[in-house]
């Protein structure tokens, strides 16, 4: 079961550390986003989830890709895990690239390797990021595809 503990939130198999003296700054550049994050570890969607929300993003969670995709969702980000049963992060990624205009994507993994690397990031993922992820690092990751999307569908 997940806890709070100051300056970070705990869960089973993840932590997500998030300092309360950042909070100001990243609510400032975060607040109003819609974002999504698909995990199939309880632990991490209720962690992330959490750390989130804290900044004032809006954030719904998914077990797997299947459940988001029949959701029909079009959130600003979508924070994606790579290994899950049934779909694979990088097949819902192509989903989510093929939409116009695309859904930016954040790949946050523990199964870290350079194929894995090499094809989130060719399929066009924004970042990737390993488990566990430091808050701050998350949310700029986040700011950062939802800005270079915004920018892409202005020109």
């Amino acid at each position: 079961m997940p806890r709070d503990s100051g300056n970070a939130v705990l869960t089973q198999g993840a932590i997500a550390t998030f300092s309360l003296s950042s909070h100001l700054d990243l609510h400032m550049e975060s607040a109003c986003l819609h974002i999504v994050v698909v995990d199939d570890e309880e632990s991490v969607r209720v962690g992330l989830g959490r750390m989130l929300r804290w900044t004032g993003m809006q954030v719904e969670t998914f077990g797997s890709g299947e459940e988001f995709l029949a959701s029909s969702l079009r959130p600003d980000c979508v924070v994606l895990d790579l290994h899950m049963p049934g779909m694979s992060g990088i097949d819902i990624q192509a989903r989510l690239a093929a939409m116009e205009p695309p859904v930016p994507v954040v790949i946050v993994t523990g199964h870290d390797t350079p194929e894995n690397r090499e094809s989130a990031l060719s399929a066009g993922a924004c970042a990737y990021l390993l488990k566990p992820v430091a808050g701050k690092t998350l949310v700029g990751a986040i700011t950062t595809a939802v800005s270079k999307q915004s920018v892409r569908t202005e020109t």
